[in-house]
């Protein structure tokens, strides 16, 4: 079973649960595809950065905690 990693971006007008919502539903399709989600990763911007997506710091922390062969899935 492959590993993964769950990312999403929440801007000023969003709510906790609607990220969380949203973060529920990657992770049952993530799981109905086969992979196994470790983690959880939410980075709260105006708008997604447009090199990639997430600030350079949240690229850092989820980088770190990556394996070879690890999957990250942005929302």
């Amino acid at each position: 079973m492959q590993n993964a990693y769950l990312v999403a971006v929440q801007d000023a007008k969003q709510e906790d649960w609607q990220i969380r919502d949203h973060l529920t539903e990657l992770r049952d399709l993530a799981s109905d595809a086969g992979l196994m989600v470790l983690d959880t990763f939410v980075q709260r911007r105006q708008r997604p950065d447009r090199r990639t997506f997430i600030g350079s710091g949240k690229v850092e922390e989820i980088r770190s905690v990556l394996e070879p062969g690890d999957m990250v899935i942005f929302d």
